[in-house]
């Protein structure tokens, strides 16, 4: 049985200074799933 939802990242133990920006990229095939994630930061 497949979920359905929004999609979640979390950053574990990571502290970003300086965060601008989080971009999150979700690609579906099949029952299959790519995430690319692009942080922005100074």
């Amino acid at each position: 049985m497949m979920k359905t939802g929004n999609p979640k990242v979390v950053f574990l133990n990571t502290k970003i200074k300086g965060l601008k920006s989080i971009n999150i990229s979700i690609s579906h095939c099949k029952e299959y799933a790519i995430a690319m994630v692009i942080v922005q930061a100074d």
